[in-house]
């Protein structure tokens, strides 16, 4: 069964969500694992792990972690049908609501928490009128073991054949979770070869692999580094990134690949030349400058950006950019969710200038400006007045005291003429 896994960071000890990770791998064909928290709080082995699974950061206030927990679940559910279990890690009980409606939904749900409040949460399960035959719960303190078969159970029951003692050769000297992903799905293997620069290695392959997966592949076949994307490999392999999941081209797509000399991402972006803007995409402390096109499909835009020389997984740039992910393309996101994300951030503006934001709100723009060697989120109207603009910045803090804001605008890609400033 394929399952999706959510782990409350600021509610579970990452000792915890790794070893749930690793049991419930055994269990199903997890393809996503989305690590959700303000991302300024998380343990640094957290951070660590945003190679190999997603980090959402929510950092938009009290609760948002929750908020953004149940949402992304609720996305999952409508977004991706394939995923029959919902996986749960955390000791809240405000995810009810997202319970409710992956079992309406017909997924099975299962809650891992320390246990303590399982008596009163199947009292809850109950008055929602959930069926229990939808619900697993999981005490982290003793449910987590992990059976001790895995390879040698595939072994005995693998039907011998030339694939299959490929495979376990290939595998041989790989950790055993990765090998035992491998050995447990033998039929739907490929083998192909990867390039990344100057090495090509053959490994096994699934076309769909999560992406998390396939990272982990190239890691455990030491062709990229521990800090390395799979965007450069994907792109040098005639792979694509398609949502999530790495996919082979098509022997028409391969074709139309040869026949016009240039790769996919220079096609699209010349098809849709008339639709093509420049946007800021921000990763970790970096901000880059791409070209984008609103609904440009996921893998495209994971090309643009390892051309650009942005690193990391697609997710978590979208997520820091004010992007918007929705059924494999990505989007602009719409300024009046941005405006609530970034609301904090602007009850200390002062009255005045707020009235020009909610008039203006659909010509509003959020976007980087860095000084002090710190980025902010501004908001911004092509085309506003320069006293406006840096009495934003000024009330914001973006600018101290005694900054020259001619210099720190033209250093963030603004022009201004007769006072008026306009992104150049």
């Amino acid at each position: 069964m394929i399952a999706h896994i959510f782990i409350d960071a600021e509610n579970v000890k990452p000792e915890i969500a790794f070893k749930a990770i690793e049991k419930f791998r055994y269990d199903y064909d997890v393809v996503t694992v989305d690590i959700i928290g303000k991302q300024e709080v998380l343990s640094q082995k957290y951070l660590d792990a945003g190679r190999t699974y997603r980090i959402q950061n929510c950092d938009y206030g009290k609760n948002s972690a929750d908020t953004w927990l149940c949402t992304e679940i609720a996305k999952t559910i409508f977004e991706q049908p394939a995923v029959e279990v919902i996986i749960l890690v955390s000791s809240d009980r405000d995810f009810l609501p997202a319970i409710k409606l992956a079992t309406d939904q017909n997924r099975k749900v299962i809650v891992v928490s320390n246990g303590v409040g399982h008596k009163n949460l199947k009292a809850m399960l109950y008055d929602l009128r959930i069926s229990p035959d939808l619900i697993e719960l999981v005490d982290f303190r003793s449910g987590l073991t992990i059976p001790k078969k895995g390879l040698n159970e595939v072994m005995e029951n693998a039907q011998p054949s030339g694939q299959f003692e490929k495979l376990f050769k290939l595998c041989a000297n790989l950790p055993p979770n990765t090998k035992n992903f491998y050995l447990k799905r033998a039929s739907q293997v490929k083998f192909i070869f990867v390039k990344n620069g100057d090495r090509l290695a053959e490994i096994p392959f699934i076309n769909g692999i999560n992406l998390s997966t396939f990272t982990n592949t190239l890691f455990d076949f030491k062709i990229i580094g521990k800090n390395d994307s799979a965007a450069a490999v994907i792109a040098e392999s005639f792979l694509k990134l398609v949502g999530n999941s790495v996919c082979l081209y098509t022997e028409d797509e391969l074709s139309q690949l040869d026949e016009s000399g240039k790769d996919p991402a220079t096609n699209f972006l010349d098809e849709h030349a008339a639709e093509v803007k420049t946007v800021f995409v921000k990763r970790g402390d970096k901000i880059y400058e791409v070209p984008f096109v609103d609904g440009i499909p996921a893998d495209i835009f994971a090309l643009i950006l390892k051309k650009s020389g942005v690193t990391g997984d697609i997710q978590s740039v979208v997520a820091e950019s004010f992007l918007d992910s929705r059924g494999g393309k990505i989007y602009f996101r719409d300024a009046s969710e941005v405006m609530s994300y970034v609301e904090p951030e602007l009850k200390n503006l002062s009255p005045d200038v707020k009235k020009f934001l909610q008039e203006n709100q659909p010509a509003v723009e959020f976007v980087p400006v860095t000084s002090r060697n710190v980025t902010y989120k501004v908001p911004f109207v092509d085309g506003m007045h320069l006293s406006v603009f840096v009495r934003i910045l000024h009330e914001l803090k973006v600018l101290g005291k005694n900054a020259q804001s001619p210099k720190i605008l033209a250093a963030n890609g603004f022009a201004v003429k007769d006072n008026i400033v306009r992104k150049s």
